[in-house]
């Protein structure tokens, strides 16, 4: 589990929500970052252990600075939000389905580091070729469903989760909070480089 922390501003994308701006990208700290909303406002509630829908990234062709938007690195993976419940783990992807069973590995490394009861988590799955992400084997990974194929696959195309954002934690629904309020939990949950 890597807690994201590359700079990279080569491609913008932002989340429109009740007038708040997020994007996958890292803002310098010099920034603003305007995410206080609620998941109803952008079409379903977060229920632990449910699915729902993440915000949605926008592209933009051209970067730029703005105080009113934030940045941070796209990852070409997955989008995958976990759901910790005690010792279970549930994971869903942008489309609401289920892939706990797609990713044994990172189902026992949310269980290896996560100290807590329960936590929401956003981010990408992504399997890195010579330092990169490369998407085509993160999609190999992701449309096993054979028990056998994904053994194997967990050996053979080993996978990171790059965390973006911490939604819910022990019982506390962390979306009325800013990013980097969020950002201050996430770090306490998830040392960088675990």
């Amino acid at each position: 589990m890597a807690k994201n922390d590359c700079h990279h501003k080569d491609k913008i994308i932002d989340y429109p929500h009740s007038g708040h701006k997020r994007s996958e990208y890292i803002l310098p700290l010099s920034y603003l970052f305007l995410t206080n909303f609620k998941l109803t406002e952008i079409g379903d509630a977060m229920l632990l252990g449910k699915p729902f829908r993440p915000m949605e990234p926008v592209r933009y062709a051209e970067p730029f600075d703005s105080p009113e938007w934030g940045f941070q690195v796209k990852w070409d993976g997955v989008r995958i939000l976990v759901h910790k419940l005690g010792r279970k783990v549930v994971l869903y992807n942008k489309k609401l389905h289920e892939r706990t069973n797609q990713y044994p590995d990172l189902i026992e490394e949310c269980l290896a580091v996560l100290d807590c009861q329960e936590a929401v988590l956003d981010g990408e799955v992504v399997v890195l070729a010579e330092g990169r992400p490369h998407f085509p084997r993160v999609l190999k990974r992701d449309w096993a469903t054979n028990p056998r194929t994904i053994r194997s696959l967990v050996q053979q195309l080993p996978i990171a989760y790059m965390v973006f954002d911490l939604l819910h934690l022990d019982g506390v629904d962390l979306t009325n909070l800013t990013f980097w309020q969020r950002q201050e939990y996430l770090q306490q949950l998830v040392a960088p480089g675990s």
